[in-house]
């Protein structure tokens, strides 16, 4: 639960900052968590759910994937190869418990 309140307090702050602050949501999301093998590099929240349609994928360039029930993550608008779900074979969806990126399956 404290991963939780510590990613809805820098929320907060981002939104009352401004969006300037990305690198604190970056440091929220669990980017070591990312699906490497793919070189894919998109982030998750680990937000806890039960199905896959619990989960969505959020940021101005939709490389979060995170909770339906939780507020949508603010980025910047940046664009890089590695943020392409479809490209590296990759959805958002509820693993083990929590929403992540996971592999599509062939």
């Amino acid at each position: 639960m404290n991963d939780k309140r510590i990613f809805i307090l820098i929320l907060s702050i981002i939104l009352i900052s401004g969006c300037g602050a990305y690198t604190d949501v970056q440091k929220s999301v669990q980017q070591d968590r990312v699906l490497e093998v793919n070189q894919f590099c998109g982030a998750s929240t680990e937000y806890v759910c039960e199905a896959d349609d619990e989960c969505i994928t959020s940021g101005c360039s939709g490389h979060i994937c995170q909770g339906k029930a939780e507020e949508q993550s603010i980025t910047t608008c940046d664009y890089k190869d590695c943020y392409d779900a479809q490209k590296h074979n990759v959805r958002c969806a509820c693993d083990y418990g929590t929403c992540k990126w996971k592999g599509n399956q062939k």
